[in-house]
């Protein structure tokens, strides 16, 4: 299941899946406006930008915090199971946003941070990104990973091994 609201990119997803004959159901509506089903994972790049719309709802957006990620991430953890994980393709400043305190609140309250992946600047042409991985089984310490370029493929591939498959073998333990 997918959600976007551009109208262009809902196509070209639909057009991308039916090409590739995968059965995806993508809806072309605002993310906050509808209901979020259950899911056993969430994975999100979200639009950065303003949420201006009074009359959405929720307890940050009625706390004054705007920022589009923040709203859209306090929508999903609202869904899922006690299972549920959570992947966001996040921008650098993320945590550094107006209305960041009541967000990580938020986060605290409802799940576990298990990783942030700082991705290496190359891969992108603007500013650099990270992963942030979430999950409602709290238990478990927050990995953070910076991946070098890939310009050191030996180096790059050193760290993928030895400390994502690391974190990842004790986040299951």
């Amino acid at each position: 299941m997918g959600i976007e609201s551009s109208n262009i990119l809902a196509n070209y997803a639909n057009t991308i899946n039916n090409f590739m004959d995968v059965d995806v159901t993508l809806y072309n509506q605002d993310a906050l406006s509808m209901i979020v089903p259950s899911a056993d994972i969430v994975i999100g790049d979200l639009a950065v930008y303003d949420y201006e719309d009074p009359l959405y709802s929720s307890p940050l957006h009625e706390a004054g915090v705007d920022y589009f990620p923040y709203l859209a991430i306090e929508k999903h953890l609202n869904s899922g199971h006690e299972k549920t994980k959570y992947l966001y393709l996040i921008d650098f400043d993320f945590f550094e946003q107006k209305g960041s305190d009541l967000f990580k609140k938020v986060l605290n309250e409802k799940v576990g941070i298990k990783a942030l992946i700082v991705l290496p600047q190359s891969f992108f042409q603007t500013s650099p990104k990270a992963i942030l991985i979430l999950d409602k089984e709290k238990k478990g310490s927050t990995n953070i990973v910076s991946l070098p370029s890939l310009n050191n493929k030996e180096e790059f591939f050193k760290v993928i091994n030895d400390d994502l498959c690391d974190a990842a073998y004790k986040a299951n333990k």
